[in-house]
């Protein structure tokens, strides 16, 4: 993925729009998907702080998504931290 010196929100809409692009597409390029899935998880990585919703439902769509054409996209690691932060302290051992 070509990166961009657009502000993160600007890159962020640009990658969902081309997920979306390739999702649409005749026959989905998973390659394509996964690399797209990894770009906008680091955007999110950025984001999260302030758009937490809007990345989580994002995310949530990536991988549902992905497991209508038949494979698994990664929990990237900001998604790993957040639900860690959210248990309680007894859940994590």
């Amino acid at each position: 993925m070509q990166q961009t010196n657009e502000n993160p929100e600007q890159n962020y809409l640009r990658l969902q729009k081309l997920w979306n692009v390739q999702l649409h597409a005749g026959d989905p390029d998973q390659q394509q998907l996964r690399a797209l899935h990894k770009a906008l998880s680091l955007e999110e990585l950025l984001l999260y702080d302030t758009q937490l919703d809007r990345c989580l439902t994002n995310l949530d769509a990536r991988l549902r998504a992905a497991r209508q054409l038949g494979f698994e996209l990664p929990l990237p690691l900001w998604a790993g931290h957040y639900s860690e932060a959210l248990l309680p302290q007894e859940s994590r051992s």
